[in-house]
């Protein structure tokens, strides 16, 4: 139970999870079954309840696997383009706390920094879930970590939304400014997309 007990604890210093607006739906029908039908304002509120609701039936029930993440040591940026961080470690997720975020074997966990994506729902400061893309494409309008490579073989990342505009890709902060590619840019590609964004709340 070290798992859960270490998710309780990250919930009581404050972090409120936000869901993709697919999964808001799901979360809202559920909402008004939350004690005795009172509706919850807080999404803190619906963690709780299905962090218990996870622990509850772990007594009664065999444990969902435990899945792998792999958390990012450096930040990503949200604003201008910085040189492209390698350095992570593998993490172990209980299959409980996987299942209430979301979470996939293999998704990474990325620290960021900087104001641009604000506009996005992501502060300075988030931390986001990230599902690795390989050979696929993100959908239009996904927030992604970006990558460029350079002539030299340099690597460049960032955090933006994927925006098409006709037949012209846009790479566009929270305020739906484009970002330009660095001169000697020779390939860009889309290297995971946002699954969840991880903030702390207000004190």
């Amino acid at each position: 139970m070290a798992a859960h007990r270490k998710a309780e604890e990250g919930l009581d210093k404050g972090f409120t999870v936000r869901w993709t607006v697919g999964e808001e739906k799901e979360i809202s029908e559920e909402i008004k079954t939350i004690k005795n039908g009172e509706f919850l304002a807080s999404k803190n509120d619906v963690v709780r309840h299905y962090f218990k609701k996870g622990k509850d039936a772990a007594r009664t029930e065999s444990p969902l696997p435990g899945i792998t993440v792999h958390l990012f040591n450096a930040t990503a940026p949200c604003g201008q383009w910085t040189q492209t961080a390698t350095d992570q470690h593998p993490f172990e997720v209980s299959g409980e706390m996987a299942e209430l975020l979301g979470l996939l074997d293999g998704d990474w966990v990325v620290p960021c920094v900087g104001d641009s994506m604000v506009g996005a729902d992501i502060p300075d400061g988030s931390t986001l879930v990230m599902r690795p893309l390989g050979d696929l494409e993100p959908e239009n309008g996904d927030v992604c970590l970006a990558q460029v490579i350079l002539l030299d073989g340099g690597c460049l990342w960032t955090v933006k939304r994927w925006k098409w505009q006709g037949a012209t890709l846009e790479l566009q902060n929270g305020r739906r400014e484009k970002l330009s590619l660095p001169d000697d840019a020779i390939e860009l590609r889309a290297i995971a997309f946002k699954v969840a964004t991880l903030k702390h709340g207000r004190k």
